[in-house]
């Protein structure tokens, strides 16, 4: 389910000509209907299954699928 949004949001910002076109947890926050701890633990399972990789920006954190 957050992998697939991750997806969605990086495809919307490509076809739309924004970049970077990594999604920020705040992305996730807004689209998802789950609290951002559940929101948090799903993204670190992901990152420990190497599915995404995570950064920081100025005010939030970058997520990239592999």
């Amino acid at each position: 389910m957050i992998l697939q949004k991750i997806k969605e949001i990086e495809e919307e910002k490509e076809k739309n000509g924004i970049f970077p076109t990594h999604a920020t947890l705040i992305d996730l926050i807004k689209s998802l209907p789950l609290s951002s701890a559940e929101i948090r633990n799903e993204l670190n399972k992901l990152f420990i299954e190497n599915k995404i990789r995570v950064g920081r920006t100025i005010n939030d954190n970058w997520i990239k699928t592999v």
